[in-house]
Parts: structure tokens; C-alpha cells; sequence
């Protein structure tokens, strides 16, 4: 599986992508890496992989793997929410509460330009 999943992420399949970081993030068959989760959901992410959208958000709230940013958090957990992702609309409701009106306007303005890029 995991050569399949390499080989698939590497030519830019989303699903793979995402598996990758969930084996990284995880230890799967791997060692144990969040900057690299975070590094294969990102590319996820660019597809609108709305679950690797998630991930980013989980990521940047807690700072695993990456630096705690409440910002980005909010930008990914909009982005998965606007998918359907209920997770991502219940954590955005407690990220907002961690964030100045000004942080949550950034994070807003970051979340349009991702979706106008798109």
C-alpha cells in the first residue's frame, strides 16, 4: 500500500496525497512525522480534499507539526466547512472564540482568495 500510495502522491492524486499524510501523522508503515502530514494534506488541500482541508485546520490549531497559527486554522476549517465538513463548522465555532475580529477578517479574506484561486 505504501508504495502505491507514493507513487500515486507523487503524481498528485488527492486521495493518495491525503493517505500519505494520515500514515505520516499517524506512524502508519512510516515514522511518525506531522511536518510531512502537513506537507502531503497541503497538496491534498490544493484539490479541495475537504478532509485534508481538515487536517490543515487541526494542525495549525494545536501547532502539531506546524506553528500554532489560529488564522490558518480558521482558513482551513472554512474551507472543509464550505465542503460539508460538520467537524470543520463545530471547530470553527471554537477557533473564533480564540481570535480577534481583525485575525478572523484575515482568515476570511485568506479563505476568498483560496477559493477565487481555485
Amino acid at each position: 500500500r505504501l508504495e502505491i500510495c507514493f507513487r500515486a502522491g507523487f503524481c498528485g492524486h488527492a486521495r493518495a496525497q491525503y493517505a500519505l499524510g494520515t500514515m505520516y501523522n499517524e506512524g502508519e508503515g512510516v515514522p511518525p512525522d506531522r511536518a510531512l502530514a502537513a506537507e502531503w494534506w497541503h497538496m491534498a488541500a490544493k484539490q479541495n480534499h475537504a478532509q485534508a482541508q481538515f487536517a490543515l485546520g487541526v494542525l495549525y490549531s494545536s501547532g502539531a507539526g506546524v506553528a500554532k497559527d489560529n488564522t490558518a486554522a480558521h482558513m482551513w476549517f472554512s474551507l472543509a466547512a464550505a465542503q460539508g465538513k460538520k467537524n470543520a463548522k463545530r471547530l470553527l465555532k471554537v477557533i473564533v472564540r480564540k481570535m480577534t475580529t481583525a485575525d478572523i477578517a484575515e482568515a476570511e479574506r485568506r479563505a476568498e482568495e483560496w477559493r477565487v484561486a481555485d
